[in-house]
């Protein structure tokens, strides 16, 4: 608490952040949507580092809070803002369940959209329920589309298929027509025959395309039998 009994929460939004004490002992590296308590100390704000001492005993230690690396959430969900945590996680490796502290998909979410004071389950369809879903699945791929790009609110909106879950991030131009673009930590994509798969094994911006020119026999993550998009802002009702 600081001296006035308030809680804060500092929200860690460079992903693996190192963190040093005031004696300058290294502590721990943490990934982007790490939590840690603040502490105002002199009129100055403080990370609180759990730690421990030469007995081995749990103890609390203190190194400054810089803004490059902790922000007291919530944090404004601004576009710029956004942007500015997924430069530090974009083209990270992609991890099964978290494998070796990498992110899989909806680890990537849950991470990204924490700092901004929205707190995820941890799998990616309790995620699709989280906000206000709407099931496009009787849509046609191009309907779809078309759907997203008009109604689709740019880094609030989640796609989520059966055992993935994306982040909508707003609209491009791809040769001489608009596509929708999401960010996701995606494993590969699956040919329409299996059981092979072309590997991408990491975060990545791609645009929601139909068909992709340069590898026709790939199967499209918007034609998908299962197909909704959710509100992160928006209260199922």
């Amino acid at each position: 608490m600081d001296n006035h009994g308030e809680k804060k929460l500092g929200a860690v939004i460079n992903d693996n952040a190192s963190f040093t004490d005031k004696q300058g002992v290294f502590r721990f590296t943490a990934r982007t949507g790490t939590l840690l308590p603040l502490k105002s100390i002199n009129g100055k704000t403080n990370i609180a580092l759990p730690a421990y001492d030469d007995k081995g005993y749990a103890v609390i230690r203190y190194a400054p809070q810089f803004e490059q690396m902790v922000r007291q959430t919530p944090i404004s969900p601004t576009a710029e803002n956004m942007a500015h945590i997924i430069q530090y996680m974009q083209g990270k490796d992609y991890g099964w369940g978290s494998l070796y502290g990498f992110n899989d998909c909806s680890a990537e979410v849950r991470n990204l959209i924490l700092p901004f004071g929205i707190f995820l389950p941890r799998n990616s369809l309790p995620q699709s329920l989280s906000g206000k879903p709407i099931d496009l699945s009787h849509y046609s791929t191009d309907q779809r589309f078309a759907y997203l790009i008009k109604y689709g609110q740019p880094f609030k909106t989640l796609v989520y298929i059966k055992g993935h879950i994306m982040l909508y991030v707003g609209n491009a131009d791809w040769q001489g027509r608009t596509v929708p673009i999401i960010y996701h930590n995606v494993w590969g994509l699956r040919p329409a025959a299996p059981p092979s798969r072309s590997i991408i094994g990491q975060s990545v911006f791609m645009p929601l395309l139909a068909q992709y020119s340069d590898a026709p026999e790939l199967e499209s993550l918007a034609s998908k039998p299962l197909f909704i998009i959710t509100y992160l802002d928006q209260a199922e009702g």
